[in-house]
């Protein structure tokens, strides 16, 4: 007896991404081409399959920052996609939505937090006041933050100091 599987109805995410780091390389995402019966199908799948970044849970909305792939609208083989260098650069979260060049309906993933990458510099959110008398504070507090190489806010609980210049 032979059993084949049926013909392909849908895609499902077979390891999705269950977090990220901003400016890491996430290698590992495979989609799977399944028929109805959720069986994957195999040689008969022959269809381009896609990822970008999306905003939200029904991934109708694109997502700021752009999800870098290498290798993006990729064949299956055997039924089975795989992507590598998943590369997102904004801390947050996401969702992965996956589309095909056929006609099978997109997959939208789970929500995917992306934390954001080692501190690379400090920036202020709040510049101080420009003038100031002698023995008085600012009227402007600065804040200064701790950021990644792509201006994500790192936390962190190292001492900052800041010190005052006379620029001759």
């Amino acid at each position: 007896v032979t059993i084949t599987p049926g013909a392909p109805a849908k895609i499902a995410l077979i390891s999705p991404p269950a977090n990220l780091t901003a400016g890491v390389p996430y290698n590992g995402v495979s989609v799977e081409v399944l028929d109805a019966l959720d069986n994957n199908v195999g040689s008969t799948a022959s269809d381009t399959i896609t990822v970008s970044a999306r905003m939200d849970v029904t991934c109708a909305s694109p997502h700021a920052s752009p999800l870098s792939v290498t290798a993006n609208g990729v064949l299956t083989t055997n039924g089975v996609a795989n992507f590598s260098n998943l590369t997102m650069t904004a801390a947050g979260s996401m969702y992965l939505q996956v589309t095909t060049a056929g006609a099978l309906p997109a997959l939208c993933s789970p929500i995917i937090p992306i934390a954001p990458g080692t501190a690379d510099h400090l920036s202020f959110a709040t510049q101080p006041s420009n003038t100031l008398t002698a023995g008085t504070t600012f009227s402007t507090q600065p804040k200064v933050e701790v950021r990644d190489a792509f201006e994500n806010v790192v936390n962190s609980s190292a001492p900052i100091q800041l010190a005052a210049y006379t620029d001759v």
